[in-house]
C-alpha cells in the first residue's frame, strides 16, 4: 500500500473520538490553571487527593509520577493530551490514502492512479450496477483517453436478446443521444456476414444493424427477423439531392452555352465522355449517380437510340431512348452512374445533338 503526505483518509469516527478526548484534556487543564478554583477531579473530603503529599501512587503505576500540589496534575493532564494527539497522529499515519493506488480503496474527490483494471461491483444492486446523478449544470461523467478508447460498454455473452450495451433516456424536450466528436460521431461496427432479413433472431423496431460490408439496415416493422430497410451501403446510392434549379452541363449545338466539351453532334456509335460538375452544376465529386433531362435536337430520320451510363464502365446493351420516323427532336430523365469525379458517358446510334441537364445528384 502506498501512502502519501499530502492528503490522509482517517475513519470519522476515529477522528471526532480522538478530537474529543483531546479538547476534554485541554479544558481540564484550563481549570486547573483558573485561580480559586477546585478541578471536578478532587477526591472527597478526606480522602487524600491523588497529587497530595500523601498519595500512594507509585511510580510507573499511574499517569501521576511527580508529586505537588497542581504540577502533578497539569503535567499528567497535558501528558494525556500529548496521548490523544499521539494517538491522532497514529491514526492518521495508519489511514489509507486518499489517492489509492493500486490495491488501494477509490477515494471520492481524489485523483486516483492505478496500473491494473478497476472494477467496480454492483450485481447485487437492485436496478443499477452504477449510477451516476449530477444535479447541476456540469457533466455527471466523462471520459479520457490518449490514443485509445475513452468509454467501452459491451454485453456479457449468452443473456436475453433484451440485453444492450447502453441505454439513453431523455425528457421530451431533451436529448436521447447525444455524441459529438472531431472525427467519427458514431460508428456501428460488426462482424456479421448474413443481412438481418435472412436473420432469425428477434427484432424491435427502430433496430440498427451494421455488416461487415460496411451495409447498414434500419428495422421498420418489428418481428423474427421483422422488416428491414438499407439505410446505406458501398452498393447503394446514397441519399438524393435536388438541385435549387436544373443545371445545363452540355449543349452540342456550336455558339451555345455552357462552352464545355466538342461542339459537335454525336456520331453514330462513338462514346463522349461529359463532366456533370460543368458549369458550376452543383454536382460534386464522389456523387454517385445523377438524374438528367435528355434532349436530342437535329436527330437523323430514322430509327436510333440513345445511352448514357457511367465513365470508365462498359457500355451497356438497354437503351435510356430510342426515336423514329421523321421527328427530329426527342426527349426523355434518365438517371445514371457517375464515376468518382461525377463524369458519364453517352452514345447514340445515329448522328444527333445533344443538350444535357442536371436535376440532382445522389451521394
Amino acid at each position: 500500500m502506498s501512502a502519501r503526505s499530502d492528503h490522509v483518509t482517517v475513519p470519522r469516527e476515529v477522528w471526532e473520538r480522538l478530537l474529543a478526548e483531546q479538547a476534554e484534556m485541554r479544558a481540564r487543564v484550563d481549570r486547573l490553571e483558573s485561580p480559586g478554583r477546585l478541578s471536578p477531579d478532587a477526591p472527597a473530603s478526606g480522602s487524600p487527593a491523588p497529587d497530595s503529599p500523601d498519595a500512594t501512587t507509585p511510580v510507573g503505576q499511574g499517569l501521576i509520577a511527580e508529586r505537588g500540589p497542581e504540577v502533578g496534575r497539569r503535567r499528567a493532564l497535558l501528558g494525556l493530551a500529548g496521548v490523544a494527539g499521539a494517538g491522532l497522529a497514529g491514526a492518521v499515519a495508519g489511514a489509507a490514502p486518499a489517492a489509492a493506488a493500486t490495491g488501494d480503496p477509490v477515494t471520492a474527490g481524489e485523483t486516483t492512479t492505478a496500473n491494473l483494471t478497476t472494477i467496480l461491483d454492483a450485481r447485487d444492486a437492485p436496478v443499477a450496477g452504477l449510477r451516476v446523478r449530477q444535479d447541476g449544470g456540469a457533466t455527471a461523467i466523462s471520459g479520457e483517453a490518449t490514443g485509445g478508447i475513452a468509454l467501452r460498454g459491451f454485453s456479457s455473452p449468452g443473456l436475453s436478446s433484451g440485453s444492450c450495451v447502453g441505454y439513453f433516456e431523455a425528457g421530451l424536450t431533451g436529448r436521447g443521444l447525444w455524441i459529438a466528436a472531431d472525427g467519427a460521431h458514431i460508428r456501428f461496427s460488426s462482424n456479421a456476414t448474413l443481412a438481418p432479413p435472412s436473420r432469425s433472431a428477434a427484432y424491435l423496431v427502430g433496430d440498427l444493424a451494421g455488416m461487415a460490408s460496411g451495409d447498414l439496415w434500419l428495422c421498420v416493422v418489428s418481428g423474427s427477423p421483422g422488416s428491414w430497410r438499407k439505410v446505406s451501403g458501398p452498393s447503394t446510392a446514397g441519399a438524393f439531392h435536388v438541385l435549387p434549379t436544373p443545371a445545363r452541363v452540355y449543349d452540342s449545338r456550336p455558339g451555345t452555352l455552357p462552352a464545355v466539351g466538342s461542339k459537335t453532334k454525336l456520331s453514330g456509335n462513338t462514346p463522349r465522355t461529359l463532366d456533370l460538375k460543368a458549369n458550376s452544376s452543383g454536382v460534386p465529386s464522389g456523387a454517385t449517380a445523377a438524374l438528367v433531362t435528355v434532349l436530342l435536337v437535329n436527330a437523323a430520320t430514322g430509327d436510333g437510340n440513345f445511352t448514357i451510363w457511367a465513365n470508365s464502365a462498359t457500355r451497356p446493351q438497354a437503351n435510356s431512348l430510342v426515336w423514329g420516323g421523321s421527328a427530329a427532336r426527342f426527349t426523355t430523365l434518365a438517371v445514371t452512374s457517375l464515376d468518382s469525379a461525377a463524369r458519364c458517358q453517352v452514345a447514340a446510334s445515329a448522328s444527333t445533338d445533344l443538350v444535357l441537364d442536371v436535376v440532382g445528384y445522389y451521394r
